[in-house]
């Protein structure tokens, strides 16, 4: 009964459910002249234990003893007239009633020693097929109690039985220690488990590292020469972006904008968006994404939510709809300008004059990680899509564990993979920028094409790609169908966030980056980031 009460505990933490039910044999010698006859009298019986209410172990012990005594006192009852009697429904796949099993053998010990000095054992032969989708075996042996567990092979693989097996021990080893302690003080957290997971009782670090506007400035204040963005219209300089930030911002405050206000971007895949960006966060706005893929009633929605007070347009990104346009106009929303690529580069750049009173003017710099940042959407899975309103704290709070885990640094080149309107692209902007790397644009055809997104990234020297299951699968597919496939030896780490990764696609990635490490990364819009890895 107590290895009973230990085995339903288990099974409710496992499967969630506070009533369940157990089969177990029963001799069907209850009758004294029975006892001498030899044939098979077995008769099985259903143990249903309640755990609701968080009893005790205790009280769930007298739970089953009252169970267990009920059922010996109706052994005789075959198992077939119980079933007949409920007219249970009958289902092929498994056992009526149960479908776990329980079976206590009391059996004395069957080893004899012959003249001679023979000793003789009983050897047990190979496992017949599971008749149930788990059965424990228990019995006492001279070292304990002996556990055994036979399992259905399609439904559960040995490491995870091994486990529960553990579980179960380790359940049965805090009865004997706590048998007054409700059942939710129990864990299931075996020691060989506890190795591979993270301490949860352990205090996170909620140490503020700066926005990333500071963090940019700050690399571009160490080196303003090297790198900061490239793209197909060329490279921008740490100091050059910095200067036109600086620029942007000030143009965002003479349009009105003010601190905590909601700016829309408007751009397509290329260097002037981090400019765009990084500008309505140094005028101390909090930037809204908005991608020109999308159905105009899709960005009319976005923006109805967001309720931005300007709208920031890459010139290339493609013509604006008539349906923005008009909410644009309505809703009294300032436009401001941003040239594109290298032509913006310059123009702002001609500005230094104007820069230095808009610095005058009192464009924010500082920031604390509770003020608002950015607005992004989720998905819409549920219906609308809602505003998720992302605070500074998180966008830069993740980078010191990436910069530590992975040695990202000032030598990484980044791919800017990432869609425009998700979070994610967060990660593809800021990480390179703030830790004193280089962000890479591709041109829309390199990312959609099989062979040539692998092509361009191995002449760009990517060394990390923040890439979707889906996108790693481009990177993976050999051009035209053919067998051959660009490898790229630059590539450190390979980052994938978003959907389910398989085995495959990790295989498929090693395969095109040798030296690569493929990281699984799960987040979420509400979450920020990434909130676990493997």
């Amino acid at each position: 009964m107590a290895l009973l009460a230990g085995f339903d505990l288990l099974l409710a933490r496992l499967s969630g459910q506070d009533d369940v039910l157990v089969g177990t044999p029963v001799a069907g010698r209850g009758h004294a002249d029975l006892e001498g006859l030899i044939g098979c009298f077995l008769n099985t019986l259903v143990l249903r234990a309640g755990l609701s209410g968080n009893p005790t172990f205790r009280e769930l012990l007298s739970r089953v003893r009252d169970a267990a005594v009920g059922a010996y006192a109706h052994q005789d009852v075959p198992f077939e007239k119980l079933l007949a009697e409920l007219k249970v429904r009958r289902d092929l796949s498994h056992t009526p009633l149960f479908q776990v099993f329980f079976n206590l053998g009391n059996f004395p010990d069957l080893g004899m020693r012959l003249p001679g000095g023979l000793a003789v054992e009983p050897l047990a032969g190979a496992e017949a097929d599971s008749k149930f989708d788990l059965t424990v075996y228990a019995a006492e042996v001279p070292e304990g109690i002996f556990l055994d567990l036979v399992y259905n092979a399609d439904l559960f693989d040995a490491p995870r039985m091994e486990e529960m097996l553990r579980q179960y021990a380790g359940l049965l080893a805090q009865a004997v220690a706590l048998p007054e302690a409700p059942l939710d003080r129990f864990s299931l957290l075996t020691p060989e488990a506890a190795a591979l997971l993270p301490e949860p009782t352990a205090p996170l670090s909620d140490e503020w590292v700066g926005s990333v506007p500071a963090l940019f400035a700050r690399e571009a204040r160490r080196h303003p020469e090297r790198p900061a963005l490239e793209d197909d219209d060329g490279a921008w300089t740490y100091g050059e972006l910095a200067a036109a930030v600086r620029g942007l911002a000030a143009e965002l405050k003479a349009a009105g904008v003010e601190r905590g206000d909601r700016v829309a971007i408007w751009a397509h895949r290329s260097a002037p968006l981090s400019l765009a960006v990084l500008g309505v966060l140094e005028a101390g706005a909090a930037f809204v994404m908005l991608d020109p893929a999308y159905p105009a009633a899709r960005v009319v929605d976005m923006l109805d939510l967001a309720r931005p007070r300007a709208w920031v347009a890459v010139a290339a990104a493609g013509p604006v709809p008539a349906e923005v346009e008009a909410f644009l106009d309505a809703n009294g929303v300032a436009c401001v300008a941003l040239p594109e690529g290298r032509q913006g580069r310059q123009g702002q750049q001609g500005q230094q004059g104007r820069q230095g009173r808009a610095e005058d003017r009192g464009v924010e710099s500082g920031f604390g990680p509770d003020d608002l940042a950015y607005v992004a959407f989720t998905s819409g899975s549920t219906g609308r899509p809602k505003g998720i309103l992302g605070r500074h704290g998180p966008l830069t709070h993740f980078l010191p564990w990436m910069r530590e885990r992975f040695s990202f640094g000032e030598s990484d080149r980044f791919s800017v993979l990432s869609g425009l309107a998700h979070d994610p692209l967060h990660r593809d902007l800021f990480t390179p920028l703030c830790l004193g790397g280089t962000a890479c644009f591709p041109s829309p055809g390199e990312i959609g094409t099989p062979g040539r997104l692998a092509a361009w990234m191995a002449r760009r020297g990517i060394t990390v790609a923040n890439l979707t299951p889906a996108l790693g699968q481009v990177l993976t597919e050999p051009p035209g169908g053919g067998a051959a496939l660009a490898t790229i030896p630059s590539l450190r780490w390979a980052m994938l966030v978003g959907d389910v990764l398989t085995r495959l696609d990790a295989e498929r990635l090693r395969r095109a980056a040798p030296g690569a490490g493929v990281v699984n990364l799960y987040g979420s819009t509400e979450t920020q980031r990434a909130v676990s890895f493997h």
